[in-house]
């Protein structure tokens, strides 16, 4: 119950979701399979998913425990809530 809340409080809201060759403010819940979205520097992850273009530090430390950001770029699995 209030834990799963909790988690769920902690993700996103929005997302830049990339469409037809164009970027978009969108809600979470309005997110498709298939759809590529940008997170910038700062930014929560919208959901889980796969980086595709560009690395960055994501930092997972609420999952994992773990204080040091993990390198990622394309084919790398990111989990949604954590911090790129």
């Amino acid at each position: 119950g209030a834990a799963l809340r909790a988690l769920l409080e902690m993700g996103a809201k929005e997302v830049s979701v990339l469409r037809d060759g164009a970027e978009s403010k969108i809600a979470v819940a309005d997110l498709i399979v298939g759809d590529e979205f940008v997170v910038r520097p700062g930014e929560k992850i919208a959901t889980d998913g796969v980086v595709v273009l560009g690395t960055s530090a994501v930092d997972a430390s609420m999952l994992t425990g773990e204080s040091v950001p993990v390198e990622v770029g394309p084919g790398d699995t990111v989990i949604g809530a954590t911090v790129n």
